[in-house]
C-alpha cells in the first residue's frame, strides 16, 4: 500500500498529521499551510512544491479501500466548505485555483467522476477566476490535462 493510500486510510503524512487533523483544521490553517493538499488529494504527478508528497497510479487510485475512499470524499466536502467560507480565491488568480485542479484530478483518478463533476460545477459558479484557471479545471475534468 502506497503512502497515499495509507494516509487516506488514516495513517500519518510526512509531518505526522492525519486526515483527521486536516478535517478538523480551521480555514486559516488550510489557507496558510501549503503542504497538506498534495496528501489529501494525491495524483499521478510528483509535486514540484512538496517532494514528500505521495504519488499514485490510476490502478491504485481506483482500488482505494472503503475507508480511504470515504476519507477522500470527506476531505472534498471540507475543501468545499473552505472555498465557500474563504472568498479570497474568487479573484482572477489565486493559489487555490491550483488546489482546485488537483482535487478534480484526484477524484477522476479515483473513479469518482460524478463527484468531480459536482465539485467542478461548484467552483465554476464563481465569476472571477480567470479563463486560464477555468481551462485547467475543464481539462482536469475531461481527462485532457
Amino acid at each position: 500500500m502506497s503512502s497515499a493510500t495509507l494516509f487516506l486510510s488514516g495513517g500519518p503524512d510526512h509531518r505526522d498529521r492525519t486526515i483527521e487533523h486536516y478535517l478538523a483544521a480551521d480555514d486559516g490553517w488550510l489557507e496558510d499551510w501549503h503542504d497538506w493538499v498534495q496528501w489529501a488529494f494525491p495524483n499521478q504527478e510528483p509535486s514540484p512544491f512538496n517532494p514528500e508528497a505521495p504519488v499514485w497510479d490510476p490502478d491504485e487510485a481506483r482500488a482505494l479501500p472503503p475507508e480511504a475512499r470515504e476519507n477522500l470524499l470527506r476531505m472534498v466536502d471540507r475543501f468545499e466548505r473552505f472555498l465557500r467560507d474563504m472568498r479570497s480565491w474568487r479573484r482572477h488568480f489565486d493559489h487555490n485555483h491550483q488546489r482546485i485542479t488537483r482535487v478534480i484530478l484526484c477524484l477522476r483518478d479515483a473513479g469518482l467522476d460524478a463527484r468531480a463533476e459536482t465539485f467542478h460545477a461548484f467552483v465554476t459558479t464563481a465569476p472571477e477566476p480567470s479563463e486560464r484557471s477555468r481551462m485547467f479545471w475543464r481539462s482536469a475534468l475531461d481527462g485532457t490535462l
